[in-house]
């Protein structure tokens, strides 16, 4: 055989070889593209890299609280999934609908006592008031030292605009089955039977978020109270901060009552009392009075899930974020809107009071939120940033 013989027949197995290579890489890609869909159609919203080890879930509010199908789906797969044994809530919201804060604490809180799932609590910019309830149902609460939280009360606000239908000649007619069908609505001056019935309806939404809290932090209050009861007392500042005539919270329930529902001290009980008069606290003042447990990052959190779930620091992370519920948000402000207007009643809400514009108000209004000004105080702590 000649030398051009040789090079014409040597030329063919090096070809099959690089068409070869060139399947295999194209096989692999497919492979892994087909992991990824099957990843993201079993666990929609999840980001990053498929982790197919036992993890760690990150699972974020954020934003008001509207509703919590989406975030109570991602804790309910989480639940479910074996490879995920531990889960940190990174919160950052103001607060939102009590329903829905409450459904979103009981799915983080059933992690808990019915799948024996770790779950940490990490504290963004703010979580407050409905934010706050929904730590409750965390182990551990890591907060940064500027994260604004807390908030712990309830405030009703709405406006009465009888007078300005009144100035444009519309007069509204109301039909209703019974007094106090109507009660909260802006078409009409406020009556002093539905002050008392609105007052009532705040007072025991209040003692169900004092009686939540104190279940869960009712060992730190104590641990608290028994180490630096001269800094609880400085930060309170009850003679500073405190006008007798407007404390009502005193008058939501009898002292100790809260205590025995939550099974906690009645000294924890009224320490908790004067904290939750509705103010908002420091990262740092929340841990002095026993609020949070740590201050720490969401890596601090993550790392410390990771510790308590046998993977150690640096664990791997599975994070799904809730499905955009921008189109839900907006039906829901229409239909609320709608119903204000044309069936108003009261509703109830922990959130943030400054997401709302400045309008007057009632004195009495119809609308109960659990509400902070820590949004406005991020945007500006942000700004001077």
């Amino acid at each position: 055989m000649d030398d051009k013989s040789y090079l014409h027949t040597s030329q063919y197995p090096r070809r099959r070889r690089r068409r070869g290579c060139t399947g295999c890489f194209f096989l692999l890609l497919i492979l892994t593209g087909g992991a990824f869909l099957i990843s993201q159609l079993t666990f929609p919203g999840l980001t990053g890299i498929p982790t197919f080890g036992q993890s760690v879930g990150i699972v974020r509010i954020e934003g008001p609280i509207s509703e919590s199908m989406q975030v109570v789906k991602v804790l309910h797969s989480f639940a479910h999934n074996p490879l995920i044994k531990a889960v940190v809530l990174r919160i950052d919201t103001p607060g939102g609908a009590v329903g829905a804060s409450e459904e979103i604490y009981r799915e983080a809180l059933r992690l808990r006592t019915e799948e024996n799932k770790h779950v940490i609590v990490s504290m963004g910019n703010v979580a407050a008031s409905g934010g706050y309830y929904i730590a409750m149902a965390g182990e551990e609460i890591f907060a940064n030292a500027g994260t604004l939280t807390g908030s712990i009360g309830v405030i009703a606000m709405d406006w009465n605009v009888e007078a300005i239908l009144g100035k444009l000649g519309i007069k509204p007619v109301v039909l209703k089955s019974g007094e106090h069908k109507d009660t909260g609505s802006p078409l009409r001056e406020m009556k002093p039977e539905d002050r008392r019935l609105l007052q009532g309806v705040i007072f025991d939404t209040y003692r169900q978020f004092v009686r939540t809290v104190l279940h869960s932090r009712h060992k730190t209050i104590s641990n608290a109270l028994a180490n630096h009861p001269d800094v609880i007392a400085s930060i309170i500042a009850t003679s500073a901060t405190k006008n007798s005539e407007e404390a009502i919270e005193w008058e939501a329930f009898t002292t100790g009552t809260v205590a025995a529902e939550a099974g906690a001290p009645v000294a924890a009980e009224t320490a908790l009392r004067q904290m939750a008069d509705g103010r908002i606290y420091s990262g740092e003042q929340a841990m002095k009075l026993g609020l949070i447990d740590k201050i720490g990052s969401l890596e601090d959190a993550v790392d410390r899930a990771g510790e308590l779930a046998g993977l150690g620091k640096n664990p791997g992370v599975v994070e799904r974020r809730p499905d955009s519920a921008i189109p839900a948000l907006l039906g829901a402000k229409m239909r609320s809107f709608w119903q204000e207007v044309v069936h108003p009643s009261a509703s109830v809400e922990y959130r943030s009071r400054s997401s709302n514009p400045p309008v007057t108000r009632a004195p009495v209004p119809a609308r109960i939120h659990f509400r902070s000004r820590a949004r406005a105080r991020t945007r500006s702590r942000t700004l001077q940033d």
